[in-house]
């Protein structure tokens, strides 16, 4: 009996529940609320078959914007947040509630060191004789000494001063922790028979090679703490990272054999669900019951009954109802990528991948036909989230993933085995470790090999202009499609609409939404996170760049989208991380000529770092006074002129600050100078006037008024990361940089931002 066309009706109160949901935080509610009324008294009398659907959609969008906006409202009321507002110095019992993300940083006055970053469920405070019992989630950052050994679900006890959180997180508070934690709590017996079995299986896979050993635990449960840098950046680039992640794909295959090794024993009816139900249950013990895994064994779920016998028109009630209920409970997914991106590959599995496998060549074998569906509808629904992520296509994407789709359920159920035997039989947990590691090292093959290959990837404008550009591509691609699957697709209106659409496409990549560079741009400066990376335009694929950021490929994307193939210079301020550890993202595939260096050679990681990268290049340390030319642009150094020592960070006063011309615009490149090595310039008479300022130090608090005020810029461009747990840029610096009439562009908010000259008029346009 053929299966009932889909009525998709019902998506439109769902996608109304995720709007509510995820405006909420961003919009006063009373506005929202009102707007949601208006439109639905509009619609309700409209036609009857709109009302009815409309009222459920604008009662489901009431109950998302109050949902979250109760969650924001009881967050701003907790005691921590008032705490935190006073910055106030406090002891912190509470449930540590995520694995600690650890990451070389930059730290004030400590140059570059290990850092943590850590949920935790707080549940008592105590401060200046007073205490509290709470039961807030917080944001740990602090020294990553002492974290190493730290496990989820484990009571610990530490030190440190609270801060705001922005009220787009479901955070109480920020805590800089100022001491290493104490454990003064294990972990419940079922999370520490997860962790057991987590560290059996890195046990059992190590040695069988650094590919392997990293890509394993990551494809089973996402432990990502052994992957070589290489190698993620290789999946990223070749479209294969989302393997990397837990997500639906992993509780569907391992649920999926334990239910047919169920059904080979005889175990039928009422007792294979709940072996169903027990596996999901293990493995989201085993990868962690965190938001992102629980989702991901809803998604799993999902997946399964879209491949068995209940047939697209349950799996996308399912689905629907699944997100329904996933977003009540957790308003907070709204605004998570990783959940759109579940959602829009399981949308795609349930809708797309049976059809498509239907339409190819019968000829082909069943299997290749199935795995060639799943791999293109999942691409498909996920396109424009991923180049919003991203801001580049992975452009063999559909065939790495083809290339790698058959080695992952064998990777996955070899990797699961082994970590659920590690416990007991820890020789047997090797055997199948090793059984394991042949399909993951075919899978780093393809990774390789695809990221390697001409053309693997294509710029792509990143946040909602990319996004939705990719979509308007998917829509065109879709009319092309219907218009040319007519019997006589060459006929003459027909070819006629294609040229057009092909016209279309064209042109919205070449001067629609997210062009970029700018016509006439002189200065960048990079969307790169926390850190550095500018370029001043030398024309002709030539590019001045100061600092490399903290990530090879971001600040390689950077330069790509600007066309700079050579670097006459590259300036390298200082040798913090944030500044300099993504040197092999400029020097990939570009002609760099001569660097220039601060002559403070700390820290001495980084400084071997940038040795080994730049060797065989012209290296020199700044030195005031300093001049050289390059095509349209002339620059000076201007600092430093001395080393000053023990006044904040004695790394960042030796910073190289560069005053550079070009095409009649002065821009003052400043690093991460502090009050202390500002004020020597200005008492040296080094200050020189300048229309564009890139704020020293990401918008620190720590800057003297003096020295802005005597730059008298017209432009003040911020460079600095979203979600940094520093504060910065200082909230009252930039409203002084406004008071003081400056544009100021920053990138966390704005993106990537170029200075552009317009005839005599110098304008700011910006990426985000």
């Amino acid at each position: 009996m053929p299966e009932r066309p889909l009525d998709l009706r019902l998506a439109i109160p769902v996608v109304a529940l995720w709007v509510g949901a995820w405006l909420a935080p961003l919009v006063a509610p009373r506005i929202v609320l009102v707007g949601a009324l208006v439109l639905g008294l509009a619609l309700a009398l409209g036609r009857r078959w709109i009302s009815g659907l409309a009222i459920v959609a604008v009662a489901l969008f009431l109950v998302g914007v109050t949902s979250i906006s109760l969650r924001v409202v009881n967050l701003h009321s907790d005691p921590m947040s008032t705490w935190a507002a006073e910055h106030r110095s406090v002891n912190i019992t509470g449930v540590v509630t995520a694995d600690p993300e650890f990451e070389r940083r930059q730290s004030f006055g400590s140059g570059d060191q290990l850092q943590v970053r850590v949920e935790l469920r707080a549940e008592r405070l105590a401060s200046a004789g007073d205490w509290i019992d709470v039961r807030s989630p917080v944001l740990v950052v602090g020294d990553g000494d002492g974290w190493q050994d730290i496990r989820f679900g484990e009571t610990v006890s530490l030190s440190g001063s609270l801060r705001p959180a922005p009220g787009t997180r479901p955070l109480a508070a920020f805590v800089f922790a100022s001491v290493a934690p104490t454990v003064i709590g294990q972990s419940p017996v079922l999370l520490r028979g997860a962790e057991a079995m987590r560290s059996g299986l890195r046990s059992a896979v190590a040695g069988t090679g650094s590919d392997a050993q990293g890509l394993l635990p990551a494809l089973v449960v996402g432990d990502t703490s052994a992957m070589p840098p290489l190698l993620t950046a290789d999946l990223r680039d070749s479209g294969l990272a989302h393997l990397t992640a837990v997500s639906g794909a992993n509780v569907a295959i391992v649920v999926g054999v334990g239910l047919l090794a169920a059904r080979w024993i005889g175990i039928r009816g009422y007792a294979l669900v709940w072996v169903g139900l027990v596996l999901v249950g293990w493995f989201v013990l085993l990868a962690r019951p965190q938001p992102s895994v629980l989702r991901a064994a809803v998604m799993g779920s999902i997946a399964l009954v879209a491949i068995g016998v209940a047939g697209r028109t349950q799996a996308v009630r399912s689905l629907l109802a699944s997100v329904v209920a996933l977003l009540l409970v957790d308003p907070w997914l709204s605004r998570s990528w990783g959940f759109a991106l579940s959602v829009a590959a399981t949308a795609g599995l349930v809708l797309l991948a049976r059809r498509w496998s239907g339409r190819l060549p019968e000829r082909w074998p069943h299997p290749v036909r199935e795995a060639t569906a799943v791999a293109c509808a999942a691409q498909v629904a996920t396109l424009p989230l991923v180049v919003a992520l991203s801001g580049q296509v992975a452009l063999l994407s559909v065939v790495a993933n083809l290339l790698a789709a058959p080695a992952v359920a064998p990777a996955t159920v070899f990797g699961a085995a082994s970590a659920a035997v590690s416990p007991m039989l820890p020789s047997v947990a090797h055997w199948l470790a090793w059984l394991g590691q042949w399909p993951a090292a075919w899978i780093a093959t393809v990774a390789h090999r695809t990221a390697a290959a001409p053309l693997a990837t294509m710029p792509w404008p990143d946040g909602w202009a990319g996004g939705l550009l990719g979509l308007g591509c998917l829509v065109v691609a879709g009319a092309v499609w219907r218009v040319g699957s007519g019997r006589r697709w060459w006929r003459p209106r027909r070819v006629v609409v294609m040229l057009v659409v092909a016209v279309i496409v064209l042109a919205a990549l070449v001067v629609g939404p997210g062009r970029w560079p700018p016509r006439g741009w002189v200065f960048v400066a990079c969307d790169i996170g926390q850190g550095d990376a500018l370029v001043v335009n030398l024309g002709d694929g030539a590019g001045l760049v100061v600092d490399a950021g903290p990530d090879p490929a971001m600040v390689d994307r950077c330069l790509d989208r600007l066309g700079i193939k050579q670097v006459p210079l590259l300036v390298l301020t200082h040798f913090h991380a944030d500044h300099v550890d993504g040197l092999p993202g400029v020097l990939d595939g570009r002609r760099v000529e001569s660097v220039l260096v601060s002559p403070l050679r700390e820290p001495p990681e980084q400084v071997d770092m940038v040795a080994s990268a730049t060797q065989g290049m012209s290296v020199t340390e700044a030195v005031p006074g300093q001049t050289g030319q390059w095509g349209p642009a002339a620059w000076r150094v201007l600092w430093p002129s001395e080393l000053i020592t023990g006044e904040g960070s004695d790394a960042n006063n030796a910073s190289v600050v560069l005053l550079v011309e070009v095409s009649g615009v002065r821009l003052l490149l400043t690093g991460d100078v502090e009050p202390a090595a500002q004020q020597a310039m200005l008492r040296n008479g080094a200050v020189p006037r300048a229309d564009v300022l890139k704020v020293p130090h990401h918008g620190s608090r720590f800057q003297d008024a003096e020295f802005l005020s005597a730059v008298g810029a017209r432009v003040a461009v911020i460079s600095v990361g979203e979600g940094n747990p520093y504060g910065h840029p200082a909230p009252e610096l930039v409203e002084s940089l406004s008071d003081a009439e400056m544009i100021v562009a920053r990138t966390d908010t704005d993106g990537s931002v170029a200075v552009v000259v317009d005839g005599d008029d110098l304008r700011v346009v910006t990426l985000g």
